[in-house]
Protein backbone atom coordinates (compact mmCIF):
# COMPACT_ATOMS: atom_id res chain seq x y z
CA UNK A 1 0.00 0.00 0.00
CA UNK A 2 1.13 3.52 -0.77
CA UNK A 3 0.56 6.06 1.98
CA UNK A 4 0.59 9.80 1.30
CA UNK A 5 -0.39 12.88 3.23
CA UNK A 6 -4.02 13.96 3.12
CA UNK A 7 -4.56 16.84 0.68
CA UNK A 8 -8.20 17.78 1.08
CA UNK A 9 -8.28 21.28 -0.40
CA UNK A 10 -8.80 20.27 -4.02
CA UNK A 11 -6.51 21.05 -6.90
CA UNK A 12 -5.11 24.13 -8.56
CA UNK A 13 -8.10 24.36 -10.92
CA UNK A 14 -10.00 25.99 -8.05
CA UNK A 15 -7.58 28.95 -8.12
CA UNK A 16 -7.59 29.59 -11.88
CA UNK A 17 -8.51 33.22 -12.53
CA UNK A 18 -8.21 34.18 -8.85
CA UNK A 19 -6.12 37.05 -7.52
CA UNK A 20 -2.38 36.23 -7.60
CA UNK A 21 -2.14 36.41 -3.81
CA UNK A 22 -4.38 33.28 -3.80
CA UNK A 23 -2.17 31.17 -6.06
CA UNK A 24 1.37 32.61 -6.08
CA UNK A 25 2.53 30.49 -3.13
CA UNK A 26 1.19 27.30 -4.69
CA UNK A 27 2.84 28.21 -8.01
CA UNK A 28 6.14 28.75 -6.19
CA UNK A 29 5.78 25.34 -4.49
CA UNK A 30 5.13 23.72 -7.87
CA UNK A 31 8.12 25.46 -9.47
CA UNK A 32 10.28 24.19 -6.61
CA UNK A 33 8.96 20.65 -7.01
CA UNK A 34 9.69 20.71 -10.74
CA UNK A 35 13.19 22.08 -10.18
CA UNK A 36 13.78 19.25 -7.69
CA UNK A 37 12.65 16.46 -10.02
CA UNK A 38 14.65 17.99 -12.89
CA UNK A 39 17.75 17.99 -10.67
CA UNK A 40 17.05 14.29 -10.03
CA UNK A 41 17.20 13.67 -13.81
CA UNK A 42 13.44 13.30 -14.35
CA UNK A 43 10.70 15.20 -16.16
CA UNK A 44 7.01 15.06 -15.20
CA UNK A 45 5.47 15.53 -18.70
CA UNK A 46 1.90 16.14 -17.48
CA UNK A 47 2.06 19.40 -15.53
CA UNK A 48 -1.46 20.85 -15.30
CA UNK A 49 -3.73 22.29 -12.59
CA UNK A 50 -5.50 18.96 -11.96
CA UNK A 51 -2.15 17.35 -11.13
CA UNK A 52 -1.39 19.88 -8.39
CA UNK A 53 -3.18 19.18 -5.10
CA UNK A 54 -3.50 21.76 -2.33
CA UNK A 55 -3.03 21.33 1.40
CA UNK A 56 -4.89 23.28 4.08
CA UNK A 57 -2.40 26.17 3.79
CA UNK A 58 -2.69 26.33 -0.02
CA UNK A 59 0.66 24.62 -0.32
CA UNK A 60 0.98 22.65 -3.56
CA UNK A 61 1.94 19.02 -4.14
CA UNK A 62 2.67 17.72 -7.63
CA UNK A 63 0.99 14.35 -8.26
CA UNK A 64 0.45 11.82 -11.07
CA UNK A 65 3.89 10.77 -12.19
CA UNK A 66 2.49 8.15 -14.60
CA UNK A 67 4.10 9.83 -17.63
CA UNK A 68 7.36 10.88 -15.92
CA UNK A 69 10.52 9.89 -17.75
CA UNK A 70 14.26 10.13 -17.14
CA UNK A 71 15.91 13.01 -18.99
CA UNK A 72 18.14 10.61 -20.93
CA UNK A 73 15.13 8.72 -22.35
CA UNK A 74 15.11 8.81 -26.15
CA UNK A 75 11.52 7.71 -26.66
CA UNK A 76 8.27 9.18 -25.42
CA UNK A 77 5.43 7.06 -24.01
CA UNK A 78 2.91 9.47 -25.44
CA UNK A 79 -0.08 10.76 -23.58
CA UNK A 80 -0.32 13.88 -21.55
CA UNK A 81 -2.72 16.77 -21.87
CA UNK A 82 -2.44 18.57 -25.23
CA UNK A 83 -3.32 22.01 -23.84
CA UNK A 84 -0.17 21.93 -21.67
CA UNK A 85 2.22 20.05 -23.97
CA UNK A 86 5.22 21.85 -25.41
CA UNK A 87 5.50 21.95 -29.21
CA UNK A 88 8.39 19.46 -28.94
CA UNK A 89 6.30 17.10 -26.84
CA UNK A 90 3.43 17.33 -29.36
CA UNK A 91 5.92 16.42 -32.13
CA UNK A 92 7.07 13.34 -30.17
CA UNK A 93 10.58 14.61 -29.43
CA UNK A 94 12.54 13.05 -26.53
CA UNK A 95 11.58 14.37 -23.08
CA UNK A 96 13.28 17.55 -21.91
CA UNK A 97 13.13 20.00 -19.00
CA UNK A 98 11.76 22.47 -21.56
CA UNK A 99 8.56 20.39 -21.74
CA UNK A 100 7.80 20.95 -18.04
CA UNK A 101 8.89 24.62 -18.22
CA UNK A 102 6.47 25.20 -21.10
CA UNK A 103 3.64 23.37 -19.30
CA UNK A 104 4.30 25.41 -16.15
CA UNK A 105 3.98 28.62 -18.18
CA UNK A 106 0.69 27.38 -19.68
CA UNK A 107 -0.52 26.58 -16.15
CA UNK A 108 0.48 30.09 -14.96
CA UNK A 109 -1.32 31.61 -17.94
CA UNK A 110 -4.44 29.74 -16.87
CA UNK A 111 -4.02 30.81 -13.24
CA UNK A 112 -3.69 34.46 -14.32
CA UNK A 113 -6.53 34.55 -16.87
CA UNK A 114 -8.79 31.62 -16.04
CA UNK A 115 -8.35 30.36 -19.65
CA UNK A 116 -5.92 28.16 -21.56
CA UNK A 117 -3.44 30.06 -23.76
CA UNK A 118 -4.11 28.12 -26.98
CA UNK A 119 -7.35 26.26 -26.27
CA UNK A 120 -7.87 22.59 -25.50
CA UNK A 121 -6.18 21.14 -28.62
CA UNK A 122 -3.35 23.41 -29.79
CA UNK A 123 -1.83 22.88 -33.22
CA UNK A 124 1.73 21.70 -33.80
CA UNK A 125 2.59 25.24 -34.83
CA UNK A 126 3.63 27.45 -31.96
CA UNK A 127 1.80 30.73 -32.51
CA UNK A 128 2.34 33.87 -30.49
CA UNK A 129 0.34 33.48 -27.26
CA UNK A 130 -2.46 35.95 -26.54
CA UNK A 131 -1.35 38.91 -24.46
CA UNK A 132 -1.77 38.60 -20.73
CA UNK A 133 -3.78 41.18 -18.82
CA UNK A 134 -1.78 43.64 -16.76
CA UNK A 135 -3.07 42.04 -13.60
CA UNK A 136 -5.03 43.29 -10.64
CA UNK A 137 -5.16 47.03 -10.01
CA UNK A 138 -2.83 46.49 -7.06
CA UNK A 139 -0.31 44.55 -9.13
CA UNK A 140 3.39 45.18 -9.09
CA UNK A 141 6.40 45.30 -11.33
CA UNK A 142 7.01 41.69 -10.23
CA UNK A 143 3.61 40.68 -11.63
CA UNK A 144 4.46 42.41 -14.93
CA UNK A 145 7.75 40.49 -14.99
CA UNK A 146 5.84 37.25 -14.40
CA UNK A 147 3.41 38.05 -17.23
CA UNK A 148 6.33 38.81 -19.59
CA UNK A 149 8.09 35.59 -18.59
CA UNK A 150 4.95 33.51 -19.18
CA UNK A 151 4.38 35.19 -22.55
CA UNK A 152 7.99 34.60 -23.67
CA UNK A 153 7.96 30.97 -22.48
CA UNK A 154 4.79 30.23 -24.46
CA UNK A 155 6.05 32.07 -27.54
CA UNK A 156 7.20 30.53 -30.81
CA UNK A 157 10.93 30.98 -30.14
CA UNK A 158 12.24 28.12 -27.96
CA UNK A 159 15.40 30.18 -27.35
CA UNK A 160 13.32 32.60 -25.26
CA UNK A 161 12.30 29.87 -22.82
CA UNK A 162 14.08 29.55 -19.47
CA UNK A 163 16.41 26.57 -19.19
CA UNK A 164 15.21 25.78 -15.66
CA UNK A 165 12.55 26.68 -13.11
CA UNK A 166 14.89 29.04 -11.21
CA UNK A 167 13.74 32.08 -13.17
CA UNK A 168 10.11 31.37 -12.30
CA UNK A 169 11.02 30.75 -8.65
CA UNK A 170 12.76 34.12 -8.44
CA UNK A 171 9.90 36.08 -10.03
CA UNK A 172 7.25 34.26 -7.98
CA UNK A 173 9.14 35.11 -4.77
CA UNK A 174 8.93 38.79 -5.79
CA UNK A 175 5.19 38.49 -6.49
CA UNK A 176 4.61 36.85 -3.10
CA UNK A 177 6.72 39.48 -1.30
CA UNK A 178 4.67 42.27 -2.90
CA UNK A 179 1.40 41.02 -1.38
CA UNK A 180 2.74 40.12 2.08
Amino acid sequence: ALVTEYLGEGDLVSLCGAHPRCWAGAARDLAGALEYIHNQGMVHLDVKPRNVLLDSNRGARLVDFALAEPLNCQTLKGGGTPAYQSPGQRRGEPPAVADDVYAFAALLYELITGCLPFGVNPSLACPEPPALPLGPSDSSLAFSELAELVHATLGPDPGCRPKSMYVFLDVLESVIAFWR
